[in-house]
């Protein structure tokens, strides 16, 4: 059984976990933020906004999920804001 969870925390201009690893992660969903900024995500702390996946305020989710990226999806991925900042949102989904 599948298990999906809202998440939120506040991503700065310093890279940080954002989402904890978990080897029962099945997918993930990242929000674009509001506003007008931008986040980057990455499995590693971002050198500089846009190291990554970047989170386009205003634009469409990224999705990933172990079917289609592989365990990438249970890492841990760190966050770095592109000014200030910003609450950031995914869905996390466990289970088998």
């Amino acid at each position: 059984m599948r298990t999906s969870s809202l998440q939120t925390a506040t991503a700065s201009t310093t890279s940080a976990v954002l989402v904890s690893p978990s080897p029962n992660r099945v997918a993930l969903l990242f929000l674009a933020p509001v506003g007008t900024d931008n986040v980057t995500v990455n499995t590693r702390p971002p050198s500089a906004a846009g190291d990554g996946i970047v989170l386009q305020a205003g634009a469409g989710a990224v999705q990933l999920t172990r079917d289609l990226h592989g365990d990438i999806v249970g890492q841990a991925w760190y966050a770095r804001a592109s000014a200030g900042t910003i609450l950031t949102s995914w869905v996390e989904s466990v289970g088998g």
